[in-house]
């Protein structure tokens, strides 16, 4: 409570208005000691303003935080020098007021395990102040990104823990640097009429900071889904019903934070189109996310380099407001989306808005340790320093492939794959050679030495799937891994489900040998200069590398 001079702060003032009136007065009183009010005070109480939020941010040591942004999910505000800001009227879809959190200020994790940013949003509260711990901005830091978790049941979630979050805390270990991480989308799998939200709060826990060693910032995707019915289920809404439980679970859907010279933002990409299924969607983003998207953007310099986290790769669609998204990234001298949802790995350097497709944690679903490209299940390692991207990689987490030299398979143009439930065979001759480079991207240089000899390039087959049953020479999936999804582990025999484990691949390189003969080395560099060697054939029917 603050106590001021009978002053009327009279309602055809408006918020904001009353709000910048309180601070002169208390300024005023401050600087003008002598100013006599009578002994009738008046008292002005923060909790009682009839329109709007407001607060203040500031350091653990009592200093404001100035420029910080902070917004109700459809409106942003900045904080000015005292660290107060306010807005005017929060959305009736309001759920949460959160902090897009400075680069100088320290993350830490609330009482459930997720980063702290954020405050419930209740009608009959006003007032919703931040406090951050003041840090060295950090220009150099590494992200982690996961794809596609998407566990259904606990045996699910034992692999995770077991296998990914196990994988994490060794390669965290040898980290010299911050480290922070995003999820990608479909934490859970809900499908169909089956909803997994029971199984929210523990995929929490097991991404909390406490369990996983660092913070970790969630992005919802397609299948994070229930209908609560609490708010309209219609197209035209965003379905916003859909996504109440996931915000519960792990705070807001569209939000933004800030690490070194980078601005990262998470958005939903995901419009429901069904109040009763839950994989009836499409992708992109509303008008008022765009609309949020600009005000956000607005406060960012733009020499900073923007990552946008979002579930459904954006690539080259056009689909709902696409376009304008892209639009807004543009004005950045330095952009790249982050994306997931397809269980492939997919790098984009060239686009005008480049993108690194993730391939999924989950792989198939959980019934291997491969993606149906042949990539293992594993997670993205970004290396950030100022605004670039200085080193990535994509890291397995199961049996040789754990390796973070684990990068290539090099097979025989006509190897031989598959088991007991149907055998493939590479379409090409025994003179080729045939690679699955997961992390490849047009930026990757792919020699091939024969008997020692720099022999030629290999070049990137590029991506297209069979047609039908015909495994024809210009398909460019890795049918080692389809042999095993497929061929071993028997999926695909379930109506309707087969294609899913034949992925095309982006990254299946070929060239052919002028001696079939000779001992071959294939010397792969990617755009940082990272080089990686394979020397070693797979052979016919053989999927060692997969042993756990």
């Amino acid at each position: 409570m603050r106590h001021l001079c009978d002053i009327n702060l009279t309602s055809k003032f408006s918020f904001t208005t009353q709000m910048n009136i309180k601070k002169i007065i208390l300024i005023l009183l401050v600087a003008l000691p002598a100013f006599s009010c009578n002994t009738n005070n008046s008292v002005i109480d923060d909790t009682v303003d009839k329109e709007g939020i407001y607060g203040y941010a500031t350091y653990t040591d009592g200093t404001p935080i100035a420029g910080m942004v902070v917004s109700d999910g459809f409106t942003t505000a900045i904080t000015d020098k005292e660290g107060f800001y306010s807005i005017e009227s929060p959305s009736s879809h309001t759920f949460y007021i959160f902090a897009s959190v400075p680069a100088d200020c320290k993350i830490v994790q609330n009482s459930e395990g997720n980063p702290d940013f954020y405050h419930k949003y209740t009608v009959d509260r006003r007032k919703y102040d931040f406090k951050f711990e003041r840090i060295d901005v950090e220009n150099d830091f590494v992200i982690y990104a996961l794809a596609d978790p998407q566990c259904k049941d606990n045996v699910h979630i034992a692999r995770f823990e077991t296998e990914t979050i196990a994988d994490i805390h060794k390669t965290r270990k040898s980290e010299n640097l911050p480290i922070y991480g995003v999820t990608l989308g479909d934490i859970v799998y809900s499908e169909g009429k089956r909803n997994c939200g029971s199984y929210m709060a523990e995929m929490r826990r097991v991404m909390s900071q406490r369990n996983i060693g660092f913070p970790v910032f969630q992005t919802m995707g397609n299948h994070d889904v229930f209908s609560s019915a609490t708010e309209p289920i219609v197209a035209q809404d965003f379905n916003l019903g859909y996504q109440r439980d996931f915000e519960s679970v792990f705070g807001p859907v569209n939000f933004s934070w800030n690490r070194g010279s980078v601005h990262f933002v998470h958005m939903r990409n995901v419009i429901f189109q069904s109040n009763t299924v839950y994989d009836s969607y499409e992708d992109g983003f509303t008008m008022a996310q765009v609309e949020w998207l600009k005000q956000d953007l607005k406060h960012v310099p733009k020499d900073k380099m923007v990552v946008l986290c979002v579930h459904i790769p954006l690539l080259k669609n056009s689909d709902a407001n696409i376009p304008l998204v892209r639009l807004a990234l543009s004005d950045f001298q330095s952009a790249i989306v982050f994306s997931g949802h397809t269980h492939y790995m997919r790098n984009e350097p060239d686009l005008p808005l480049p993108e690194k497709v993730h391939a999924a944690v989950s792989g198939a679903w959980w019934h291997s340790v491969l993606n149906g490209d042949g990539s293992p299940n594993g997670y993205g390692i970004h290396y950030f320093s100022g605004n670039k991207i200085v080193n990535s990689i994509y890291k397995g987490v199961n049996g040789k492939m754990a390796s973070k030299e684990y990068q290539i398979r090099m097979y025989r143009g006509n190897a031989r794959t598959g088991g007991q439930y149907e055998k493939f065979q590479f379409p090409y001759t025994e003179k080729d050679v045939v690679a699955s480079i997961f992390n490849s991207s047009s930026a990757w240089n792919v020699k091939v030495f024969e008997d020692d000899v720099y022999s030629g390039d290999m070049k990137r087959i590029p991506a297209k799937r069979y047609s039908g049953d015909v495994i024809g020479a210009d398909s460019s999936q890795d049918w080692w891994a389809i042999g095993y999804n497929v061929g071993v582990v028997g999926r695909g025999y379930v109506s309707g489900t087969r294609s899913s484990y034949m992925t095309s691949s982006y990254a299946t390189w070929k060239y052919t040998l002028k001696n079939p003969q000779a001992a071959v080395r294939i010397e792969a560099t990617d755009g940082y200069g990272n080089k990686y060697i394979c020397t070693k054939f797979t052979s016919d029917y053989d999927y060692s590398d997969l042993s756990m």
